[in-house]
């Protein structure tokens, strides 16, 4: 398969053991105390991030591009 990206284009190889994984919408009530999100909005003057979207991870995905990795932060809320 044959991708495109912002910087070129990459040639990526399938296998039977390539995992395929396909996001569909949700709403608020699907959210779940410990679920690993990632969340994209704008932080308001008291620090509280008004979230435009909200994606859910599953297992290992950390949410960052291809090749980077997250700083440590401490662990927050709990809350959906």
């Amino acid at each position: 398969m044959t991708i495109s990206t912002a910087q070129d284009i990459t040639t990526v190889n399938l296998s039977q053991d390539t995992q395929i994984e396909m996001t569909v919408s949700g709403e608020i009530a699907d959210l779940q105390t410990g679920m690993r999100v990632m969340v994209i909005g704008e932080t308001d003057g008291d620090g509280v991030v008004n979230a435009s979207q909200i994606t859910v991870l599953s297992g290992n995905q950390s949410g960052l591009p291809f090749g980077e990795q997250a700083p440590d932060l401490p662990e927050t809320g709990t809350e959906p």
